[in-house]
């Protein structure tokens, strides 16, 4: 089965860089997109699809990948979740007007809501960015409380693709135990990476400064093209940190892929 893309959309500019940056991610990656539109009401249906069918010719001709659309009538709290379960989907590219903004439905409240509840990882696009074709740097933030286990495949894989080179982040863990986990996880993630021929740096924060400052400095410093984060499960939620809110509507516009593990019941990975 080809792997799919599905990338949200209200016709906004935001969602039309959204669609080119998982077009470009599509042919790299060897898969198809889906462009979906959530309407609350069956109105101007007919528009809607006449919108979309000329969206998905555009990029089929520019990027010589397989598209697809899907319009429905939802909630995108829920639908585009319902969509990518249905459908396959293994990523959505989402964008969004930031957190603060016009009050549409894919600005920065509402990214947030559809992030924290998706099932496959998502990389939050901002508006008016000039997005990089290529991913030649990845920063990858590290702590001892996360899941790390998925990130790592997407990090290796997408690295693979782009011959992009990995800078590890690692939080300031201040107690001795969680300090030593931390450096069984690091060891466990450069183990893969040195397996894939991944070339890595590993970075420490500083304690006692805001880590979400520190790693948006460091995005900056070395003009990153993608930052990867996970949320932190409990039994009932995805939670997204203050940090990793910092860092997902980062002021510099570089994408970042969340993802939020699947197994709820596994924290640690060591």
């Amino acid at each position: 089965m080809k792997n799919i893309i599905l990338v949200p959309t209200d016709f906004t500019l935001v969602s039309e860089e959204a669609i080119h940056y998982s077009a470009n991610l599509a042919k790299k990656l060897n898969a198809s997109i889906a462009i979906v539109h959530i309407t609350g009401s069956d109105k101007d249906n007919e528009l809607v699809q006449f919108k979309l069918s000329k969206i998905s010719e555009q990029i089929k001709t520019k990027f010589d990948i397989s598209v697809d659309t899907i319009s429905r009538k939802g909630s995108i709290f829920s639908t585009i979740n319902e969509i990518c379960v249905e459908i396959g989907a293994k990523l959505m590219v989402l964008g969004t007007h930031g957190k603060v903004g016009v009050q549409q439905q894919l600005t920065g409240s509402f990214a947030h809501k559809v992030v924290s509840k998706s099932d496959v990882p998502v990389i939050v696009v901002q508006e008016g960015v000039a997005l990089n074709e290529e991913i030649r740097k990845i920063v990858f933030t590290v702590s001892s409380t996360a899941n790390v286990r998925q990130k790592v495949n997407w990090a290796v894989q997408i690295a693979k693709i782009f011959n992009a080179k990995i800078y590890i982040f690692n939080f300031p863990e201040v107690l001795k135990e969680t300090r030593m986990a931390m450096n069984v996880i690091v060891n466990q993630i450069t183990n893969e990476f040195d397996k894939h021929s991944i070339e890595y740096e590993i970075h420490d924060a500083e304690r006692n400064i805001n880590f979400g400052q520190q790693v948006l400095l460091f995005l900056k410093t070395i003009k990153a093209d993608l930052i990867m984060i996970m949320s932190n499960p409990d039994k009932l939620n995805f939670m997204i940190s203050p940090y990793d809110e910092q860092i997902m509507f980062n002021k510099s516009g570089i994408p970042t892929m969340l993802i939020n593990p699947k197994d709820l019941q596994t924290y640690h990975w060591y």
